[in-house]
């Protein structure tokens, strides 16, 4: 008998089934064939698979920034993390939003500055960013020419808050939008030297090693030694009357002036200047750029203010991690105010400009 039972099992076993398997695979028969009959099925009971989407699966993703897309000061793009830019700026990306890096134009002449970028709002269209800049400078640090004997004192510690926007009108515009507003001051003050250099460039016949001494009293040295209309406004034509006629010798000279040097110093590095500027992007098809660019410049020395307004075109190759641009335009400049000798300025004139730059993306 216990070979029968024995014998027995191993057939059934050898058929894939028992007596158990069937009155089950019955009772999943009758249930398919009256659906509405048969009891609700616990979903705990059934064994699932969910299928993760793909979006949702965490991932150490990490940003790569095109080297297409521009990365400028003006614009609102910011690097990608751990990526770096080297150029006329040094810009280090800190996460895939923020940006810190330095002027390294500024460093070279004795301004130490340190800025930086917050990438803050991004859709389709619109992207928006917040920056700020401060640099320091001192007699010290400050290397430009002469600067160390031309000045008694000449230092500054200038904030600059700036936004950017920038509108993705179509596959090949871009418009990019610019403030900054300069905050802080810088203090100038001419050495006996620097008031002498000053005097002999605007009024080439006064006795300057004089006047220079007696700071104080300079308009009526000047007087005495070339005339009586130097450095005043006897005709009423709102210009500093000088030694030879009505013609303002500072129109002809300031490019030699201790201030007039300050401006592109100050122009190069961005100190204490407000600024407004519009920049159109044009993609070629082959990658490279087109920018035209309107600026509105300010710029301040103790009480003489200058006023810059420019218009560029340049043209922006991109060679894999390397982009140049170069371009062309025109400047109007308009100098008002009094100048570290306290005379009177009322200056204005155009000259060419330009649009250089270089750097380099890894």
């Amino acid at each position: 008998m216990g070979k029968l039972l024995k014998y027995s099992v191993v057939f059934l076993m050898s058929c894939g089934t028992t007596p158990f398997d069937k009155d089950i695979q019955a009772q999943n028969s009758e249930s398919l064939q009256s659906p509405a009959s048969a009891e609700p099925v616990s979903s705990s009971m059934i064994p699932t698979v969910t299928q993760i989407p793909q979006a949702d699966v965490p991932e150490n993703t990490v940003k790569v920034q095109s080297p297409f897309t521009l990365v400028e000061e003006f614009t609102a793009d910011t690097l990608a993390n751990n990526e770096w830019k080297i150029g006329t700026e040094l810009d280090y990306g800190v996460t895939d939003n923020l940006m810190l890096g330095t002027d390294l134009v500024a460093l070279a002449v004795g301004v130490p500055s340190v800025q930086l970028k917050y990438y803050t709002y991004q859709n389709k269209i619109h992207h928006m960013a917040l920056g700020m800049r401060f640099a320091y400078f001192n007699k010290k640090t400050f290397l430009w020419g002469d600067t160390k004997n031309h000045w008694e004192n000449f230092s500054g510690r200038v904030f600059r808050p700036s936004f950017s926007w920038t509108q993705k009108l179509s596959g090949r515009l871009n418009i990019h939008t610019f403030w900054a507003k300069g905050l802080g001051n810088i203090d100038a003050e001419l050495s006996e030297l620097g008031r002498r250099k000053l005097c002999e460039t605007k009024y080439p016949n006064a006795n300057c090693a004089d006047i220079a001494k007696n700071y104080n009293t300079q308009a009526d040295d000047i007087g005495q030694d070339s005339g009586p209309d130097i450095g005043q406004d006897r005709d009423q034509d709102g210009k500093a009357d000088d030694m030879d006629s009505d013609k303002n010798l500072e129109r002809a000279s300031s490019a030699a002036s201790p201030f007039s040097q300050s401006i592109p110093v100050q122009s190069i590095t961005g100190l204490a200047q407000d600024r407004f500027q519009i920049t159109g992007e044009i993609k070629r098809k082959n990658g490279n750029k087109i920018l035209v660019t309107a600026r509105i410049e300010q710029t301040s020395l103790e009480e003489l203010r200058a006023n810059f307004f420019r218009l560029t075109v340049a043209h922006q190759w991109i060679w894999g991690a390397f982009q140049m641009k170069v371009g062309v335009g025109t400047h109007y400049y308009v100098m008002t105010g009094r100048d570290l000798d306290g005379v009177l300025v009322n200056d204005s004139g155009v000259q060419p400009a330009s649009d250089i730059g270089f750097y380099w993306r890894f």
